[in-house]
């Protein structure tokens, strides 16, 4: 329903004894029992947002204005962000989303930096090579994020304990394995606990044309 200033928003109350009250949750009843959180609404007498200061208006100027406007890009970089997969297309999403202003993005992925990764991975040098990826990645985007960006890195699959935590936690998972189980299982995951799902996972892998043998071998 169309309230002015809610539409677009979650927003609800309960008659209870002696007057009414806000809702503050909505609980999903099936599989993870997925539960909502109901933001306070700040009422149209309200001050506004704190505006971003000038350098980081100019900043994210065009990302406002392809999203159609400040609120937009506020509930954007609000969520919390779990990707999983760090190699070629994790490491370019993970940039690209900390570019984007987004303040909360854990990392997952259970493998190294090899030498065959320099080619096309984002944010590592040959300095990484042996290091998780979900390290070498963290450690650029803090080193080079002048705004808040909390990162957790997860140096394990995406069945791991841990992530799966993580990835409960999150508004939105990103697949960016080319591993079809860790795909499978990041699907899963989005299922079970009700995530919208980013399935950017890709897999190249080069064969070395056979060896012709000499002439009489077997």
């Amino acid at each position: 329903i169309d309230q002015g200033g809610r539409r677009g928003r979650v927003w609800g109350i309960a008659r209870v004894k002696g007057g009414f009250e806000p809702l503050h949750h909505i609980c999903l009843v099936g599989a993870g029992m997925h539960r909502i959180r109901i933001p306070v609404d700040p009422g149209p007498d309200s001050p506004p947002p704190r505006q971003l200061d000038p350098p980081d208006q100019a900043r994210w100027s065009r990302t406002i204005g392809a999203l159609g406007g400040e609120a937009a890009w506020r509930r954007l970089v609000g969520l919390k962000i779990a990707l999983v997969g760090c190699g070629r297309v994790g490491s370019l999403a993970a940039g690209s989303l900390a570019r984007l202003g987004i303040q909360w993005l854990t990392l997952i992925d259970p493998d190294v930096v090899e030498l065959h990764n320099l080619g096309e991975m984002d944010l590592v040098t040959d300095g990484d090579i042996g290091r998780p990826k979900v390290e070498a990645v963290t450690d650029r985007l803090r080193f080079w994020c002048r705004f808040p960006l909390s990162l957790q890195p997860v140096v394990a699959s995406v069945t791991h304990p841990t992530a799966v935590a993580e990835a409960k936690a999150s508004d939105v998972l990103f697949s960016c394995t080319d591993d079809d189980a860790a795909r499978l299982a990041t699907g899963i995951l989005a299922t079970l606990y009700h995530k919208v799902l980013v399935d950017i996972g890709t897999g190249i892998f080069y064969r070395n044309a056979p060896v012709k043998q000499p002439e009489g071998s077997l």
